[in-house]
């Protein structure tokens, strides 16, 4: 039976702390597949491969970082 998992931006958004705060979002069980964006005026890694976490997350434990600046 598949798991029932909160996949919204919210629901999966994590932080770490380091010399800079480092945001991500994490969801899924599994292999880890890491979805990495590129960089540009309003860019995150929610904005990019939010619609996607869903699918991804029921297969793969899914990571979308945020860079840095995009926090």
């Amino acid at each position: 039976m598949l798991q029932t998992i909160d996949v919204t931006r919210e629901g999966t958004r994590r932080s770490l702390d380091a010399a800079t705060a480092l945001s991500y979002h994490i969801a899924g069980e599994g292999e880890t597949l890491v979805m990495l964006h590129g960089s540009g005026p309003g860019v995150s890694g929610w904005g990019n491969f939010g619609a996607n976490l869903p699918l991804f997350s029921q297969h793969f434990q899914t990571v979308i970082p945020d860079q840095p600046d995009s926090v």
